[in-house]
């Protein structure tokens, strides 16, 4: 049953890709690397679900177009072609600081003083947890 359709409107699966990895940088910062559950009220082709599955999360999608749920079916049956590109994605991921710590800390203040001693309390964090990583390469590479 189409409930409505616009004019144009097509399934356009070309910027799953582009979603996988930004689904991917979403649910490994908020688990931080842990297993969890993803809920997608509006999975669309899956890109979120093709995520969580490479992550090794539980995933529940809701989809009410029959199209778009025999995409997001067939991106899971054959997501491990895409495992490739999230490994890479997430040697990119670097978490300075949590959701949590960042909200304990009053990250996103209300005050213009506030907001600049925390953008300078970042930047400094940033700065020293960037010498950490670069002593721990320069270690491995001795």
């Amino acid at each position: 049953m189409v409930i409505h359709k616009l004019v144009g409107e097509e399934l356009k699966p070309k910027h799953a890709l582009l979603l996988v990895a930004l689904s991917i940088r979403v649910i490994y910062s908020i688990l931080n690397g842990n297993k969890g559950l993803v809920i997608d009220p509006y999975c669309g082709s899956g890109s979120s679900l093709v995520a969580a599955k490479l992550l090794g999360c539980d995933y529940i999608g809701i989809e009410i177009s029959p199209e778009y749920v025999r995409m997001a079916e067939e991106r899971l049956n054959s997501c491990e072609n895409e495992r490739t590109k999230i490994e890479l994605e997430i040697q990119k991921h670097r978490v300075v600081k949590t959701f949590k710590q960042r909200k304990e800390e009053g990250y996103w203040s209300k005050t213009p003083k506030e907001k600049e001693m925390n953008a300078e309390r970042q930047l400094s964090l940033i700065r020293e947890k960037s010498k950490h990583i670069y002593r721990v390469k320069q270690k491995r590479k001795s």
